[in-house]
């Protein structure tokens, strides 16, 4: 375990360290610009799309929005959140998802990156 952790690339670390400190931020009510809002889940994405192989990876990739799409819808009746379109901010109630969303999404990219990087013809599968 301590190896894989010394061949992690820096950068990885400093991707670690900023969804850990979003997250411990979302626990708290804050106020987000709209721009802020969406940066993260845009990087996400990009980081997805440019990781696709076949087809059929996008094919699993559009119908995990769809489920996350349902599961989000789902939990927003339970967020509260205002709207100044004035300071274009967004005031949101803290909430613990976030952390716990974004360090699993987190976790699986890791571990899919160390993979193909230890297992290259593994991840051409």
């Amino acid at each position: 375990m301590l190896e894989i952790l010394n061949r992690t690339p820096y950068w990885a670390y400093l991707i670690f360290f900023y969804v850990l400190k979003n997250g411990i931020q979302a626990l708290k009510d804050n106020e987000v610009t709209i721009i802020r809002l969406f940066i993260f889940p845009i990087i996400f994405i990009g980081l997805q799309i440019a990781s696709f192989h076949t087809t059929i990876n996008c094919l699993i990739y559009l119908v995990s929005l769809g489920v996350g799409y349902k599961i989000g819808y789902w939990l927003a009746p339970n967020t509260k959140g205002k709207v100044d379109s004035i300071k274009k901010t967004v005031y949101l109630k803290g909430t613990p998802y976030t952390l716990i969303i974004e360090m699993i999404i987190f976790s699986i990219q890791y571990c899919f990156g160390y993979m193909q990087s230890v297992y290259p013809d593994i991840a051409l599968q």
